[in-house]
């Protein structure tokens, strides 16, 4: 939340451990905009990497405890 996001992204993740979590940010045409290794406060995870990103529909990429997770994202 927010969707559509302007700035910063915040991500409910449900994890117990203390690794970072890599996120990754796609186009939709599979383009990588982003890679970026994020800590887990409070089961949540805070993205800030939206500011050089044109507005569109964005595909936010993680895995979590063995399971790939992906959400659309509207810039």
């Amino acid at each position: 939340y927010p969707n559509p996001v302007t700035d910063v992204l915040y991500l409910d993740v449900n994890s117990q451990g203390s690794d970072p979590i890599l996120i990754k940010i796609f186009g939709l045409d599979g383009t990588l905009w982003s890679q970026k290794s994020y800590n887990v406060t409070d089961q949540k995870i805070s993205i800030d990497s939206w500011s050089h990103l044109a507005p569109g529909m964005y595909i936010v990429q993680y895995e979590l405890d063995g399971k790939l997770v992906s959400v659309k994202i509207l810039k």
